[in-house]
């Protein structure tokens, strides 16, 4: 009997021409036998991609099982994963999800894509333009809003940076303005608002702008003695003023009250705060007493004052990182100097008496490993462990972190300040915004930073401002 092939799986049956095989007899049947159809058959050719190879023979017939799950190519462009399905190549359609993001036209328009069909293998996302629902766009997607960015208050300057208070304009935050009387005021600031000094009349006030949204208002006020620089630590704003008849080291509750003398300084000209100590400098025009030129400190709550250094040239500004003190002489043979909190005799880290920093120092800031200076509108920075000082530019005023350093420069376009970004890693400088009205580098003053922005007192039009800028 001939034999009978069967498969478990599908099989296709494809009609070949057979080579004639040797005609067998048929032995039950006594002779007459048949040609097995079979022999010499090769099935090697099947009808698609999607079966198996060898197939088997059957009266000469070539019969193929399906090739199920094997890769293959189904002939479409825009399809992927092809795969066997039965005896049919199938794959899935390509998904076109990388869609571009919305592009500002500016003027009031901006374009908004689609989602995305594959064409010839590749996606493409169709687009409409489409009219800004504010009817402003301005240059920025902010988290797939259109904004401008110039005049935002929720995104002035760069997405995400919000106005305390006021609106913004040039990307710029104009936050309130102050009386023309209020000359150089000094700036601190944290989480609950912005502070200033304010001179006038021979006095002044300590004042504050809540970032909670209230008005301005007054924190403590002075009648004989004129606030100077000015910081913030724990519930208390600490400052130093100085008057005709002396100066005085003071503190007032961030809440507003009266100011409580920590020490009495003469002409105190600089002032820092760590977590324990508030640390001045203090320089009387007068050399007669010498002991009185000097850089010291007083415990946050009052206490014991504690002398440093006392110096021969006038010191001028001070910083403090909780391992040392370090401050600023003006002068001929000035210089930047340190010495340990701990004790240990002060080291000069820098000379400064060049002609761009021989006049009194303006700025002092310090950092992980460097120690800033600002004087006469050149910005310097030298090792904490002494060396040559090495410039950075022009600049008004300026604010490092650990990670970048920040000033307001005139020498892209002289009359215009312009926010400056240096990465401390060896990046590229990166553009901010301009302050509008600002004329030359005294047109600003106090500068202070916190976690988003930097805060500067500026000449604006011929009016002091306070002024927000993104970081």
């Amino acid at each position: 009997m001939r034999a009978i092939l069967s498969f478990a799986v599908a099989l296709s049956v494809v009609a070949c021409t057979c080579q004639p095989g040797t005609p067998t007899q048929d032995v039950d049947a006594g002779g007459g036998g048949e040609v097995d159809r079979c022999a010499n058959v090769t099935c090697v050719t099947p009808p698609g991609q999607c079966y198996q190879v060898p197939g088997g023979c059957d009266a000469g017939v070539c019969v193929y099982a399906a090739a199920e799950g094997a890769p293959c190519d189904d002939g479409e462009s825009c399809t992927t994963g092809d795969v066997c399905q039965g005896t049919t190549c199938v794959g899935a359609p390509v998904v076109c999800a990388d869609v571009p993001p919305l592009t500002c036209l500016g003027g009031s328009r901006h374009r908004v894509f689609d989602a995305g069909v594959c064409v010839a293998g590749a996606c493409t996302y169709p687009s409409t333009e489409v009219a800004c629902a504010d009817g402003v766009c301005g240059a920025r997607d902010c988290g797939g809003t259109c904004v401008d960015v110039s005049a935002d208050p929720n995104h002035c300057g760069a997405c995400g940076h919000r106005c305390r208070a006021g609106g913004c304009s040039g990307g710029v935050c104009f936050l309130f303005p102050l009386v023309r009387a209020e000359v150089h005021p000094w700036l601190a600031v944290d989480e609950s608002g912005l502070y200033w000094s304010a001179i006038a009349d021979g006095g002044g006030t300590i004042r504050r702008l809540p970032f909670d949204g209230g008005a301005s208002e007054v924190v403590t006020t002075l009648s004989d003695l004129r606030p100077w620089q000015l910081a913030v630590g724990g519930s208390s704003v600490f400052f130093v003023a100085f008057g005709s008849d002396g100066g005085a080291v003071l503190r007032v509750d961030k809440g507003g009250g009266p100011a409580e003398v920590l020490a009495l300084e003469r002409t105190p000209t600089g002032l820092a705060v760590d977590d324990t100590s508030v640390y001045w400098s203090a320089c009387p025009s007068s050399l007669s007493d010498p002991q009185l030129r000097r850089v010291a400190s007083v415990p946050r709550g009052g206490g014991t004052v504690a002398v440093y250094a006392n110096t021969t040239l006038c010191p001028q500004r001070v910083a403090a990182d909780g391992e040392a003190v370090y401050w600023s002489e003006a002068g001929l043979d000035g210089g930047l100097h340190r010495v340990p909190l701990d004790g240990g005799a002060p080291m000069r880290l820098a000379v400064t008496n060049d002609a761009l920093l021989q006049s009194p120092n303006d700025r002092l800031a310090a950092n992980a490993s460097r120690l800033w200076s600002l004087a006469n509108g050149g910005l310097r920075s030298v090792s904490k462990g002494g060396g040559v000082l090495e410039p950075v530019g022009t600049a008004a005023a300026f604010a490092v972190d650990e990670a970048n350093v920040y000033w307001l420069s005139d020498f892209l376009t002289p009359g215009v300040l312009t926010l400056w970004k240096r990465p401390l890693d060896g990046g590229a400088d990166v553009q901010g915004p301009s302050i509008a009205g600002t004329s030359t580098l005294s047109s600003c003053t106090g500068f202070a930073m916190d976690s988003s922005s930097l805060y500067a007192a500026c000449v604006s039009g011929g009016q002091y401002q306070l002024v927000q800028l993104p970081r």
